[in-house]
């Protein structure tokens, strides 16, 4: 029976030594997994903050596009309006014998143009056209 303690107690040496390396192995698992998470949480921290600053520039270029097309719908309504307007009474002053049929045909095209872009900057610049041009 003396053989059959020693291979036992060899046993037990080889269970002692197993349970050994899988404590380290699942302490360097542990630890990799520690780091990933740390990793993780930099990674969406950082992610954030960008997006954040992303969100916040889009919403100034949102804010000076908007003035930028307020101020050229003005200049549409009130000086190239009133420019058109004027040369085509100008064109119709004009005597019979100057008048010519292709100008005043592009004064009147000219015309329906600057109304339509207006008109359509008028009606695209609606809050409920906005938020339904959003979704």
């Amino acid at each position: 029976m003396g053989r059959g303690r020693m291979i036992w107690a060899g046993g037990r040496r080889v269970i002692a030594q197993f349970r050994q390396e899988m404590a380290a192995r699942l302490d360097e698992k542990n630890q990799l997994i520690k780091r990933y998470d740390e990793e993780i949480q930099r990674l969406r921290a950082s992610a954030n903050s960008r997006s954040s600053a992303e969100t916040s520039s889009l919403r100034d270029q949102c804010a000076n596009h908007a003035k930028e097309r307020a101020a050229l719908k003005t200049i549409l309504e009130s000086k190239i309006r009133t420019l058109v307007d004027g040369i085509g009474r100008s064109v119709q002053e004009l005597p019979e014998a100057q008048q010519h049929p292709r100008l005043t045909r592009e004064v009147q095209a000219l015309d329906k143009l600057v109304n339509a872009t207006v008109n359509a900057m008028r009606t695209t610049s609606t809050p409920s056209s906005t938020s339904e041009a959003s979704q």
